[in-house]
C-alpha cells in the first residue's frame, strides 16, 4: 500500500488505513483526517509518539468545525486509539461534545417544483449538446420521487433498475444499508424512455448516469447544475437561521420526508403505522432518525410543526441527541 504519511505516526497510520479498508469500512473520512492530523504533527515536530489531549484539542481548534464534526473526528481517533492500544504509546482523547442536530432544511413548494422541473428540462449549459443536460433531469426526479442520497443515484447501475417490477436496488447506500426502492409508475415509465435514449446513442452503458464510459458524475458536478437550475427557476435564498443550508439536491430526500407522511397522514395513518415503512425506504439506521427528518422539516411552518408533533406526539423521549 502506498505510503502517504510522514509523521512519526506514519506507520500507524498507514496499516490502520490498510486495516479499515480489508474489514471493508469506508475510508474516505478516516483517510482525510488522518493526512490533516499527520501534517498538523509535522508542523509540530512531534519526535516522541504520545498524543495528548491538549495537543488533540489544539488540532481541532484549528479547524473551526461544528460539534457534530468534532465528535465525528474523535470517533475515528477513538478507534486508532483501539487499533493500537497494544502498542507502546498514548492516546488521550479530548472530550466528545454531545450534538444536537440544528440543520433546517429548505422545502421547496408545489410551484417551486415545478419552476425547477421546467429550468431542468431546458438548461444546456456551456456545451451543446452536454450529456448532463439529458441525464440531469432524470437525476433529480429519481431524487425528488423517491428520496434517495445525491452518491445512491450516482451510482445506480442498469443492474440495478428493474423496470419490470418498478424498483430500484440500492447497492452503494450510507452505512453499507442496502436495500429495495418501488418508483411510481411514472418515473418507471421514463426510465424505460431514458433507457432507451442512451441505448440508441451508445452511452450509458453501465452506470445510468456517466460524464464518460465507465465514469458517473462526481456530486460537487451536480452540485454546481443544481445551483444554476435554481437560479435559472428565479429561486432566491436568503439565510435566516444558523445552519441553514438552504436549497440543495439533500433538501429534495426532507421533502420527500415530508410528503409522504403528508400523504399518509391524510390517508388516516398514525406515525407508528407510518414510521417502520418509511425508515426502511430512506435506508435510516431507525425510525428515531426519520422522527428527527421529520421535526428538521416541519421546523420550517409552525403550522405543520404543529401537526408533526400531533402525530409522532410522546413516541420518541424528550432531549435525544443524535450523533
Amino acid at each position: 500500500m502506498e505510503q502517504i504519511f510522514k509523521s512519526i505516526f506514519a506507520d500507524e497510520f498507514n496499516t490502520y488505513l490498510e486495516f479499515s479498508i480489508n474489514a471493508g469500512r469506508n475510508v474516505k473520512n478516516i483517510k482525510c483526517y488522518l493526512k490533516n492530523l499527520d501534517s498538523y504533527l509535522i508542523k509540530q515536530n512531534l519526535s516522541t509518539k504520545i498524543l495528548t489531549e491538549q495537543m488533540l484539542s489544539a488540532w481541532l481548534a484549528e479547524k473551526k468545525i461544528s460539534n457534530q464534526s468534532r465528535a465525528h473526528i474523535i470517533n475515528i481517533l477513538s478507534n486508532f486509539s483501539k487499533y493500537v492500544e497494544s502498542m507502546d504509546f498514548k492516546i488521550f482523547l479530548p472530550e466528545k461534545p454531545k450534538v444536537t442536530s440544528d440543520y433546517v432544511p429548505y422545502i421547496f413548494s408545489d410551484d417551486e417544483i415545478k419552476q425547477i422541473v421546467y429550468a431542468a428540462d431546458n438548461y444546456q449549459g456551456h456545451i451543446t449538446p452536454c450529456r448532463s443536460s439529458v441525464q440531469f433531469p432524470i437525476v433529480f426526479r429519481i431524487l425528488y420521487g423517491c428520496g434517495l442520497r445525491l452518491g445512491e443515484a450516482l451510482s445506480l447501475t442498469w443492474t440495478n433498475v428493474k423496470t419490470d417490477t418498478g424498483i430500484l436496488m440500492i447497492r452503494k447506500a450510507k452505512n453499507q444499508k442496502q436495500r429495495i426502492v418501488p418508483m411510481n409508475q411514472s418515473l418507471n415509465s421514463l426510465l424505460i424512455r431514458y433507457k432507451n435514449y442512451v441505448d440508441s446513442r451508445g452511452i450509458c452503458k453501465d452506470y445510468l448516469f456517466e460524464s464518460k464510459p465507465l465514469v458517473t458524475y462526481k456530486p460537487d458536478t451536480f452540485h454546481e447544475w443544481f445551483t444554476n437550475i435554481l437560479k435559472n427557476a428565479g429561486i432566491k435564498y436568503i439565510k435566516h437561521k444558523l445552519r441553514e443550508r438552504g436549497p440543495c439536491p439533500h433538501c429534495l430526500r426532507h421533502l420527500f420526508t415530508v410528503s409522504s407522511f403528508k400523504k399518509s397522514a391524510a390517508s388516516g395513518r398514525t406515525f407508528t403505522d407510518t414510521a417502520p415503512i418509511l425508515s426502511a425506504y430512506l435506508g435510516h439506521d431507525s425510525i428515531m432518525e426519520t422522527e428527527k427528518y421529520l421535526r428538521a422539516s416541519y421546523l420550517i411552518y409552525d403550522e405543520s410543526q404543529a401537526m408533526v408533533n400531533s402525530y409522532i406526539g410522546d413516541i420518541f423521549p424528550q432531549g435525544v441527541t443524535f450523533e
